[in-house]
């Protein structure tokens, strides 16, 4: 690997170093080996930089209402006035078709488990990037699809595993952070 600074080189590193060095006579001599590669990076210039509009890259407002759900989700909860207990319907041997205030719950209730999803991934692409994103889908699928995230136990799977695989996308990411507002998110939206 060798540094650049304005064209000029200004350090020279290969994988068996221990250290940057200053002359390139070490490197020269494992770039010639068999199997050498090379590979080119590059960095933006601290102008571009400062021109980078962060607030296109976040989705502030989803951010935020995942911070008030996750405050929400601490606070103290009292417990709701018990109601009795509704007599038990006989059922006939062949049961009715739903009703259409069923229909539509299912599908409140599909679109309120869209909806979280989509948050999930929100959140982690704001901790990992767009490959937080993605990660989010492959476990979600990977513990059941999203209904799953009705089943304490294959939420704790979920998020076990995108603590397990957030490290590996970027070791220096806020990965227990992330979690902590995953999980404050998931109580927070299917508590409602």
């Amino acid at each position: 690997m060798i540094f650049y600074k304005d064209g000029a080189p200004i350090g020279f590193y290969h994988d068996a170093a221990q250290q940057i060095e200053t002359s390139p006579a070490e490197s020269q001599r494992v770039a010639a080996l068999p199997g050498a590669r090379i590979e080119i990076r590059s960095t933006p210039s601290a102008d571009e930089l400062l021109h980078h509009n962060f607030l296109e890259t976040l989705n502030i407002d989803r951010l935020w209402q995942a911070s008030v759900s996750r405050h929400a989700a601490s606070q103290p909860q009292t417990a709701p006035k018990a109601e009795p207990e509704p007599k038990p319907v006989p059922t006939a041997v062949n049961a009715p078709a739903p009703e259409p205030e069923q229909v539509q719950n299912s599908a409140d209730h599909e679109a309120q488990l869209l909806e979280l999803v989509d948050d999930l991934q929100e959140i982690a692409k704001a901790y990992l990037g767009r490959q937080g994103s993605d990660l989010v889908d492959n476990l979600i699928d990977l513990v059941g699809g999203k209904t799953a995230l009705l089943d304490s136990q294959k939420v704790t799977a979920f998020l076990a595993a995108m603590t397990a695989q957030s490290s590996d996308i970027d070791p220096d990411a806020k990965i227990e952070e992330m979690i902590d507002l995953m999980r404050s998110e998931i109580a927070g939206r299917l508590s409602v």
